[in-house]
């Protein structure tokens, strides 16, 4: 009996380096903006929607964790969304994605 495969999702895969740069210079000293834009641009490869929506899900799931956790992650997990707004993101899907953000950290409780 075979099994069935998901195909991968081509916006989930840039989804997740989204995530993974923003985060690694984020947390990189000094940060270096500039590289970290164009790396972002170069990875969203024109798609503002997609750099919106994961700088939406940061802002909008800030309420998911502790206070304590919160203090310590939260100035890095800004500067990711900071970062990924100014990379081009679509300012008018990103009040979506915050709610959306929202609603899964709701969720995740």
């Amino acid at each position: 009996m075979a099994t069935s495969r998901r195909k991968p999702d081509p916006d989930g895969i840039v989804m997740a380096r989204l995530a993974d740069t923003a985060n690694r210079h984020a947390t990189r000293e000094p940060l270096d903006v500039e590289a970290a834009l164009a790396e972002l641009r170069e990875i969203a490869g024109g798609r503002s929607d997609l750099l919106a929506r994961q700088a939406g899900l940061i802002l909008g799931s800030r309420d998911s964790v502790g206070a304590a956790v919160d203090a310590v992650m939260w100035p890095r997990r800004a500067l990711e969304a900071a970062l990924l707004i100014a990379a081009g993101a679509d300012l008018t899907a990103l009040a979506y994605w915050i709610a959306e953000g929202q609603r899964r950290a709701t969720r995740a409780r």
